[in-house]
């Protein structure tokens, strides 16, 4: 399983006693076998906040008009794009 967080071991002792108990928290819900919701078509955009949601069959997109269009696009095959259009794959 690759790591995709900051985990307490990264973390100052302060830091770590002022936000740990999240991580405690979390482990207490995780769950291996969690399935993930189909939410299927999603088209909705904040307009206070400026961000754009939008996903269907193909991809997941999370955009942000009011920080200089910055983007996100999740493809359902696990190939991903970001604002700069670097690309990477999960």
């Amino acid at each position: 399983m690759r790591k995709k967080t900051i985990g307490p071991y990264n973390l100052d002792d302060r830091y770590l006693a002022y936000i740990g108990y999240t991580y405690l928290q979390a482990s207490l819900y995780f769950r291996e076998d969690l399935e993930v919701e189909e939410r299927g078509h999603v088209d909705k955009y904040f307009e206070e906040s400026g961000i754009w949601v939008f996903s269907n069959s193909s991809f997941y997109l999370v955009s942000n008009f009011k920080k200089g269009g910055v983007l996100k696009v999740n493809f359902k095959n696990g190939i991903s794009f970001k604002d700069k259009w670097d690309y990477f794959k999960n």
